[in-house]
């Protein structure tokens, strides 16, 4: 076989019968495009859900980062909780922390910040249980009124955090690997029934 010509001529006198004409052998091209694709869209969706693995591990990873961003605003700065959400809101840092976009712009003593961090950590796009609670303990250890308290619970939840992210990266280590494969086996397979 020399030439791509030659492949496709092959794939189409094996398709044709004697009895049957050349044209019917464009079936067996279309068939084997069909399998082709389906095999792509297997490893496709394969490809998907490893990343969305990927997402979770980084969202923890990010969690962490934070918890001891606010830690030390707190120990060195005496930071209060409207200033570190200003510092969250335009460093960033934190690309998929996405939920802070929800909380409103300006802050006055009619608004309950802390209901709201809570209800906007809850609804953080991608996030796991475990890590929507941990979003939502922060703005719950802000409550406290003694710096010592706030950064004891902080430090708590920055080790909740670490080990998020850290079943988060065996996990991805674990089953990314394996959903490229099975999306590639599957896609495969379909592919195979397809011709």
């Amino acid at each position: 076989w020399k030439s791509e010509s030659s492949i496709t001529l092959f794939f189409l006198q094996e398709a044709a019968s004697p009895g049957e004409s050349l044209r019917s052998g464009g079936s067996a091209v279309l068939r084997l495009l069909g399998a082709l694709l389906l095999t792509c869209c297997g490893g496709g969706l394969g490809a998907l859900s490893a990343e969305k693995l990927r997402k979770t591990r980084d969202l923890s990873r990010q969690t962490s980062e934070l918890l001891r961003q606010f830690s030390y605003a707190v120990r060195g700065q005496s930071a209060e909780f409207f200033e570190l959400i200003e510092i969250l809101r335009q460093g960033g840092r934190f690309p998929l922390l996405t939920f802070v976009k929800d909380l409103p712009a300006e802050f006055t003593p009619s608004v309950d910040i802390l209901s709201l961090w809570r209800k906007a950590a809850f609804e953080q796009e991608g996030a796991s249980c475990e890590q929507r609670q941990v979003l939502a303990q922060i703005g719950d250890a802000f409550s406290a009124t003694e710096g010592e308290s706030v950064l004891r619970t902080l430090s708590v939840l920055e080790e909740r955090s670490d080990l998020l992210e850290k079943q988060a990266q065996d996990r991805l280590e674990k089953c990314g690997k394996l959903y490229r494969s099975l999306g590639v086996l599957f896609g495969a397979m379909a592919g195979i029934l397809v011709i």
